[in-house]
């Protein structure tokens, strides 16, 4: 297995340096060999040899954060490193990336200078990205955490725009989200939820109780004191009469709901457009496919179940995959996972599969655990 991947990879290296070289960072998709890191193309060619400690899952601005022993910074579609800086490891949205210097926060431009050098101090996130701590900007705002005199004990949230200054003065809020379609949620000390607009004026407020999810495609999910979830439109009317145990924001004109314990899909009229017959391990519409999956029998354990690709009538379009973890479609490529067992260790497959169902690469890596021994 490893001979084969061998000589693959230096046919891709080869084929690399014949090949032309124009390509968009769409097209690019982290892949390690060797436990080193590299990116390959939507056809598989290896376009940035795996020579990386790390690398971020793909390109975002033009650029992708790499990680060696001894330095850190950004590579180009080329492979070039275009920054180096150590303090930072995020990814850029709208041409800045945020980095820490001690407990103050600051912002690093696409060119390697700073957007403001960091003087504020002990910020945390919003709560759009709170699970990992990263504030990033959208819609020309950031949604970030202040708090006061170094005490955990009081905080705030604040928007802050692009230049570090606090974009609705001193106005603070209790909970904030970034701007998503214009739209932003908020929540204040007084109980009072909804959504502001640009100037920080509230466009529609919610019961109380209530909390809210971003706007995508022209919607937003709502959850109410009861934990039951809906869908409202940028009038906060209600979408369809249906109210759901979970859901997901829109993708590709397609929400991902459940209902009776299991997941389907609402349209844009909210409508049950896919009857709930899938598992939690299924994934969102993208590119008109989305990657779902059914449990077979009563257990719904990985290893258990049955993937495939659907369309937006429900109908089957590749699979079925046994076993196997896949997500949707994003710019032609799915990424895959298959859990392998092995007498020398636990193995893991990962794979890139294209929109004929064909694997463009794949890779194996093993681990020995103390099952193992």
């Amino acid at each position: 297995m490893y001979v084969n991947i061998f000589f693959y990879v230096i046919l891709q290296m080869v084929t690399f340096v014949l090949c032309n070289s124009s390509y968009g960072q769409n097209d690019l998709r982290r892949f390690i060999f060797e436990n080193k890191y590299g990116f390959i193309d939507t056809e598989g060619r290896i376009r940035i040899k795996p020579k990386f400690d790390y690398v971020s899952e793909r390109f975002q601005d033009g650029l992708a954060w790499f990680s060696n022993s001894d330095t850190a910074g950004y590579i180009n579609p080329s492979g070039e490193i275009i920054i180096i800086f150590n303090n930072s490891k995020y990814a850029f949205n709208e041409g800045l990336s945020p980095y820490f210097d001690g407990n103050k926060l600051g912002f690093l431009t696409t060119s390697g200078e700073n957007a403001f050098y960091p003087k504020f101090k002990n910020y945390i996130l919003g709560s759009q990205l709170i699970s990992s701590g990263i504030p990033f900007y959208s819609e020309g705002l950031a949604s970030v955490v202040i708090t006061k005199n170094d005490s955990s004990d009081w905080y705030k949230f604040i928007f802050i725009d692009k230049n570090g200054k606090k974009a609705f003065g001193n106005r603070v809020f209790a909970s904030a989200s970034n701007y998503f379609e214009g739209l932003a949620f908020v929540s204040l000390n007084n109980g009072k939820a909804g959504y502001i607009n640009h100037k920080g004026k509230f466009e529609i407020t919610l019961k109380n109780g209530e909390s809210g999810e971003r706007f995508s495609n022209g919607f937003a999910v709502i959850c109410d004191s009861n934990n039951r979830y809906y869908f409202i439109n940028k009038k906060g009317l209600l979408l369809g009469k249906l109210i759901f145990e979970k859901a997901e924001a829109f993708s590709d004109s397609m929400a991902k709901v459940k209902l009776n314990g299991e997941w389907g899909f609402i349209n844009s009229k909210g409508e049950l457009a896919i009857k709930p017959i899938y598992n939690e391990n299924s994934y969102g519409f993208s590119e008109g496919m989305a990657s779902v999956s059914i449990s077979e029998g009563n257990d719904t354990r990985r290893s258990n179940t049955l993937t495939y690709f659907i369309n937006k009538q429900g109908e089957v379009i590749l699979g079925p995959y046994k076993d196997m973890v896949i997500k949707s479609f994003y710019s032609g490529l799915a990424e895959g996972i298959l859990p392998l067992k092995n007498i020398n260790g636990n193995c893991t497959e990962y794979f890139y599969m294209n929109k004929l169902g064909h694997i463009i690469w794949k890779d194996t890596i093993c681990s020995i655990g103390l099952e193992d021994k």
